[in-house]
């Protein structure tokens, strides 16, 4: 009985070692055969690089044309390389010889590359697709219902590069659905929602018409808060001077689905650099030196900075002693700069004493109020 446990016990045993060998041995051909793979794939890139570089050189100095070029790429990394350098280039170059580098993404060799890749799951690859479409002349018509719903994708940097190569399309109809899915999305970052914009009015044939457009989008309750606001926010730098009324009026209105506060303070932040002087009227109807949010707190002291009337010292001493800092120095800065009240300093709450003898030390240079 003994014997035959002992021996069961060494069996087991030694099949284990050999299992555990055997893995030992798989994972060591894996690691050398991924090495080998990643030197051979860095290897070709790096010769493609040197190649196809010249020739790109040789396509713009009108040296060789579209069809020679297209002979010329070997393989799929030449492609891949072509892609990156003309990519760089389109972003650094002006008039003719950008729009000769985008002519050249016309070719089949690039199409059918990249769209293989937006068939893809890997979200590199659907990444590059619509980044590829996005820098052609205008998206091709056969992938604009892929990019459609890639506008549903769960990675926000897909949702983002796709919505650039919809907006790339020569049909306004596309570009308008585009942006406005874009928009009701509410995973969007700032950032992203300033590149889509400003490449939409960018193509858009009527300025007037992008304006009305965008002004409709960020008055509508169903766009999420943080993108309206990132979209008014650019529209001063965009030039849309004829918002002002109904930018104004949108302030005005209740905003039930402001719940932070955050676009009722982004237009009075536009307003305050666009000539609606109605404003102040609604400072006082809508008691914003009051308001629960410090970010409209501190744009109501921001906008008596620029705009200060006598008539606003009470509201301005109010913000004097505002709980918050920020709102606290911008309030301090205007009542020290602007206001002819006797004695300000005795408006001031004994526990802000200390920073309002600070402010009038270093007086009007080291606060950023706008």
């Amino acid at each position: 009985m003994s014997f035959t446990y002992d021996t069961l016990a060494i069996q087991f045993t030694g099949i284990v070692l050999i299992f555990l060998l055997l893995q030992f041995t798989v994972l060591i051909i894996y690691t050398y055969f991924h090495r080998w793979l990643l030197n051979y794939r860095k290897e070709k890139k790096a010769d493609s690089e040197e190649y196809i570089l010249p020739l790109i050189y040789r396509y713009l100095d009108g040296g060789i044309s579209e069809l020679d070029f297209s002979d010329a790429l070997r393989n799929h990394y030449d492609i891949v390389v072509a892609f990156e350098n003309i990519d760089d280039m389109i972003d650094s170059l002006r008039g003719k010889e950008r729009e000769k580098l985008k002519k050249l993404l016309n070719l089949s060799a690039f199409r059918e590359h990249f769209l293989k890749k937006i068939k893809s799951n890997a979200v590199m690859d659907i990444a590059e697709a619509c980044m590829y479409s996005e820098k052609k002349k205008e998206t091709d018509s056969e992938v604009i219902k892929k990019l459609y719903d890639l506008q549903s994708h769960n990675r926000p940097v897909i949702v983002y590069a796709a919505t650039l190569a919809l907006i790339n399309s020569s049909k306004q109809e596309i570009r308008d659905y585009a942006l406005t899915s874009f928009l009701h999305s509410p995973q969007n970052a700032s950032m992203a929602v300033n590149d889509i914009i400003y490449k939409y009015c960018e193509l858009h044939p009527d300025k007037d018409q992008a304006a009305e457009f965008l002004m409709e989008q960020v008055s509508s309750s169903e766009i999420p808060v943080k993108n309206a606001s990132a979209a008014t926010r650019m529209f001063n730098d965009l030039n849309f001077y004829q918002l002002t009324e109904p930018l104004f009026e949108l302030f005005c209105s209740p905003l039930p689905h402001d719940e932070l506060g955050q676009l009722r303070a982004t237009l009075l932040s536009v307003l305050n650099q666009l000539p609606a002087p109605e404003v102040k009227e609604e400072l006082f109807r809508q008691r914003l030196w009051e308001s629960d949010y410090q970010m409209v707190r501190l744009e109501t002291a921001r906008w008596i900075y620029q705009h200060h009337t006598p008539d606003l010292d009470d509201m301005l001493l109010a913000l004097c002693g505002d709980d918050d800092l920020e709102v606290r120095i911008v309030a301090q800065k205007a009542l020290l700069q602007y206001s002819n009240l006797p004695q300000p300093e005795t408006h001031i709450p004994e526990k802000y004493q200390q920073e309002w003898q600070e402010i009038k030390k270093i007086g009007d240079t080291h606060v950023n109020i706008i």
